[in-house]
């Protein structure tokens, strides 16, 4: 197998847009079509209407965008008992 190793540009921040949302996100150059990652459409409050694959506002939420936050999974602190080096 061969490999191939691609490089490409990062751009720090990008601000997006889309109707009356905004988000910022970091991107990625990779020829010349953009690709909106879900977390940017989770952020702008964006949802996919299945049957058409268009990107509308969430019609729950269409002024102003929302989401929900949750309480992290409570954590266990673990002791290991590792070898003196």
């Amino acid at each position: 197998k061969s490999r191939r190793i691609l490089t490409q540009s990062r751009l720090s921040v990008v601000k997006m847009g889309y109707r009356n949302r905004v988000g910022f996100a970091g991107a990625l150059v990779m020829g010349d079509e953009p690709l909106l990652g879900a977390i940017p459409m989770e952020d702008m409050d964006l949802v996919v209407v299945p049957r058409t694959r268009e990107v509308i506002v969430n019609p729950l939420n269409p002024n102003v965008a929302s989401s929900v936050a949750r309480q992290a999974a409570r954590t266990r602190r673990i002791e290991l008992n590792l070898p003196a080096s």
